[in-house]
């Protein structure tokens, strides 16, 4: 088959950028034609060692989108931007493909205006992250979020229903959990389907580690981009109430906080945290590292935390099982969906440090538990969540194998 992958731009080392990567990847072992089509690319920054081989394509004057402050009129510019830069990229796709696979709400519009000329080519659309103008996971109550205005409300909807041209042009749109089942439904008026994403199994290889040494400090490490929705304070908080009760405990942050201005920001607000709460000898931000660098902190690590709330998935929460570096994870994160607690990892309650202090605490003082976490964890992980099986599941959509409900 011959399929074009598209994803809005390649200049981070995050998980969806990571997850249409080694699709394409993936596809290409498998003997497809793949060509990634996107805005912009950094192949520097965004995982250069899997982004080398792979065929991309961008405009000649390859930018971002606009994103304007302005508050009224400005969205609307920023929109017809968007339309004018979606409409350009899809030319850029030739006309004998097989398949197109937009990730998330710009590349659907790609695919829309490429349906368009060649409308019996099938539209795969992979919707990671269910953020519509009428809802985002930081409208949830745990974020502390202001009501929104009588304007902004109908505003979101306007553009809602615009948006639901795009999605609904698709033959199959594909989220990672089931909880995005219903939010497409009730936002985007669509019916989605489940597919669940992977882990470089290969690169991520299991080690067997021993449990926890009564006595000798406990390495716990948190990986993943800066944003609010990682609740890294929940974690930080929870060291310092575990350091108040006599453990020896370190934090490790793995993440970049430059790529937006939201991100600094959380980063900042994190940093002052740290230091009302004395924990400057106990927690490290590390920023953005290199693969080895982040391989190599898996295998330093007794545990990671993954305390986020609404993520779809939780890309690093399957690269450290992968390890066999046991988890810690919140029960709304999309991955505890597809994780027994107790037995591939450990299931803690959203927004509570007190839980995630407890919770640590037992993985370090029980090393029957922390050796079955660990092999358990590792095996599911490797059986079940490689690249070669998400790009097998992802192809049964695209060569029609496996057919649409249609809304």
């Amino acid at each position: 088959m011959r399929i074009g992958i598209i994803f809005e731009c390649l200049e981070i080392a995050g998980g969806g950028e990571r997850q249409a990567i080694m699709l394409a990847r993936a596809l290409l072992e498998q003997g497809d034609e793949v060509t990634l089509y996107t805005l912009s690319v950094n192949c520097e920054r965004c995982f250069p060692s899997d982004i080398a081989s792979l065929r991309i394509v961008t405009p000649s004057t390859a930018r971002r989108l606009s994103k304007s402050k302005i508050r009224f009129f400005g969205l609307l510019f920023q929109k017809i931007d968007e339309l004018r830069r979606a409409r350009e990229l899809a030319l850029l796709l030739p006309d004998d493909l097989d398949a197109i696979n937009p990730h998330e709400m710009f590349a659907a519009k790609v695919a829309y205006f490429y349906k368009r000329r060649h409308p019996h080519v099938r539209s795969i659309m992979m919707l990671n992250d269910v953020y519509t103008a009428s809802w985002s996971l930081l409208d949830d109550p745990l974020f502390g979020p202001k009501p929104r205005s009588f304007f902004a409300r109908i505003r979101g909807a306007i553009i809602d229903r615009f948006d639901q041209i795009y999605v609904r042009a698709q033959d199959i749109v594909l989220v990672l959990n089931e909880r995005s089942i219903a939010l497409a439904k009730r936002y985007l008026r669509v019916n989605a389907r489940v597919i669940r994403s992977a882990a470089d199994v290969e690169h991520f290889q299991y080690k067997a580690r021993a449990p926890i040494a009564a006595g000798r400090p406990i390495e716990i490490l948190a990986s993943g981009i800066m944003y609010v929705h990682r609740r890294y304070e929940d974690t930080i908080r929870a060291v310092a109430l575990l350091r108040r009760g006599g453990l020896s405990v370190r934090l490790r942050i793995i993440g970049e906080w430059n790529h937006k201005a939201s991100g600094r920001t959380y980063y900042e607000k994190l940093r002052a945290l740290v230091a009302e709460l004395g924990l400057e000898d106990a927690v490290v931000f590390s920023g953005a590292v290199s693969e080895e660098e982040l391989r190599a902190a898996y295998y330093r690590a007794d545990m990671l935390v993954a305390a986020t709330h609404m993520q779809t998935w939780g890309l690093a929460t399957f690269e450290a099982l992968a390890t066999g570096l046991p988890v810690i994870i919140s029960k709304t994160a999309g991955a505890a969906e597809v994780l027994t607690d107790g037995e591939h990892a450990l299931l803690v309650e959203p927004g509570d440090p007190n839980d995630i202090a407890r919770v640590i605490k037992r993985l370090a003082e029980d090393p029957v538990l922390y050796s079955r976490i660990s092999s358990e964890g590792a095996a599911y992980v490797r059986r079940s969540f490689s690249w070669d099986r998400y790009a097998r599941d992802m192809r049964q959509f695209l060569a029609g194998e496996n057919q649409a409900r249609k809304p």
